[in-house]
């Protein structure tokens, strides 16, 4: 049973046309594409605000509920985005000013010395 196991593995590794690629590979791809999704997305979105809800119109007509839901939706992204992105830079910011603006020990020696 172990040698069945053993002989899959090698013959898969080996006949894999996907073996060479490893799952960095494989996110990185699925992050960038969504990333050009969410770009191609909000230039669709918001190229054709305020659009025209009125069926007869033909090319410039979109569904009031769909437009809207992703208008929103792609809205809230971006605010959720900048209030990350200022989150970090604060934080980022606090750590730098209280690394180096931390105040000096008293010596031992000093405070033995008044007494």
């Amino acid at each position: 049973n172990v040698d069945l196991i053993m002989y899959s593995r090698k013959y898969l590794q080996k006949e894999n046309l996907f073996c060479c690629l490893n799952f960095t590979d494989i996110k990185i791809f699925n992050s960038s594409k969504m990333f050009s999704l969410f770009i191609a997305g909000s230039v669709w979105i918001y190229s054709v605000h305020p659009p025209s809800y009125d069926p007869t119109n033909g090319q410039n007509y979109c569904n009031k509920t769909l437009y809207l839901f992703a208008f929103w939706l792609n809205t809230v992204c971006y605010g959720c985005l900048a209030v990350l992105l200022l989150c970090s830079g604060f934080s980022m910011l606090y750590i730098c000013l209280k690394s180096t603006c931390q105040r000096p020990q008293p010596l031992a020696s000093n405070s033995q010395q008044h007494v």
